[in-house]
C-alpha cells in the first residue's frame, strides 16, 4: 500500500510540474492568463496548498529549533547554578570542619550538662 501511495505522490508531483511549465509557457507566449480547465484549477489548488504546507513546515521547524535551543540554554544555566551552589556548600562544609572538628560531639556533651545545671538550680529555688 505504501508503494502505491509513493507512486501516486510521484505522479502528482509530475502533473504539478507539467502544469506549472505549461502555465509559464502560455503566459510568456501570449502575455495574458490562459483559460484554466477544471484539471488545471485543481492542480493549481494542490500546488498552492503544497507550497503553504512547505512554508508552514519550515516555520514550525524554525520554532522547534528555537525552542530546543532555549531549553538547552536553560538547562545549562540550571547546571551552572547547581554546580555553583554545590561548590559553595562544599566550601562551607570544609570551613566548618576545619574550625571545629569535634563540634558535633561537643554539642552532645554540653547539652545534657546545661540541662542538669538548670535542673539543679530549679531544685535549689
Amino acid at each position: 500500500m505504501s508503494a502505491e501511495r509513493a507512486q501516486r505522490s510521484t505522479d502528482q508531483k509530475k502533473l504539478i510540474k507539467q502544469f506549472r511549465k505549461k502555465e509559464n509557457d502560455e503566459r510568456r507566449a501570449s502575455g495574458i492568463s490562459p483559460e484554466l480547465t477544471e484539471l488545471d484549477t485543481l492542480l493549481e489548488e494542490i500546488s498552492e496548498k503544497e507550497e503553504a504546507s512547505e512554508t508552514l513546515a519550515a516555520d514550525m521547524g524554525e520554532r522547534e529549533k528555537r525552542r530546543l535551543e532555549d531549553d538547552q540554554m536553560a538547562g545549562q544555566e540550571m547546571q551552572k547554578r547547581a554546580m555553583g551552589t554545590l561548590s559553595e556548600t562544599q566550601k562551607r562544609n570544609t570551613k566548618i570542619d576545619q574550625d571545629s572538628p569535634n563540634a558535633k560531639s561537643e554539642r552532645v556533651i554540653i547539652q545534657p550538662w546545661h540541662f542538669w545545671q538548670k535542673r539543679q538550680k530549679k531544685k535549689q529555688n
